[in-house]
C-alpha cells in the first residue's frame, strides 16, 4: 500500500452513552457521557463452570458507577484502566456531598 496524500491524524473515537449500571446491579445516575477509548477499560465475568464473558465498561465521572457497554455495538478499545474500588466510591461521594 502506498499513501498518495497524507490524511489526518486520526484523534480516536467518541461515543455518548448514559450511566444506567446495566451489568453491575444498575444504580446508575442517568447522566448523558461522552467517552472515548481512554475510558474504557475490560472487565469479566466467570461463572461456576469456567466459562469467562468480557465486558467492554466504564466509569461514570458523577456517580462512579460502572456501565457496560453494549457488546457488539461499541466502537471503542479498551484503553482506559479500570479505576480501583475506593476512587469509584470516593468519585459518588464527593457528588453526593455536593448535591447537598
Amino acid at each position: 500500500m502506498q499513501v498518495l496524500k497524507p490524511g489526518r491524524i486520526q484523534a480516536g473515537h467518541s461515543e455518548e452513552v448514559t450511566c444506567t449500571g446495566n451489568g453491575n446491579g444498575n444504580g446508575g445516575c442517568g447522566a448523558l457521557l461522552l467517552i472515548s477509548s481512554d475510558d474504557v477499560y475490560e472487565t469479566f465475568n466467570s461463572d461456576y463452570t469456567g466459562d469467562t464473558d468480557y465486558y467492554k465498561t466504564f466509569c461514570c465521572v458523577q456517580c462512579g458507577t460502572e456501565t457496560d457497554l453494549e457488546r457488539y455495538t461499541s466502537r471503542l478499545r479498551t484503553d482506559g484502566k479500570r479505576p480501583s474500588y475506593e476512587e469509584r466510591k470516593a468519585i459518588g461521594k464527593k457528588n453526593l456531598e455536593r448535591a447537598q
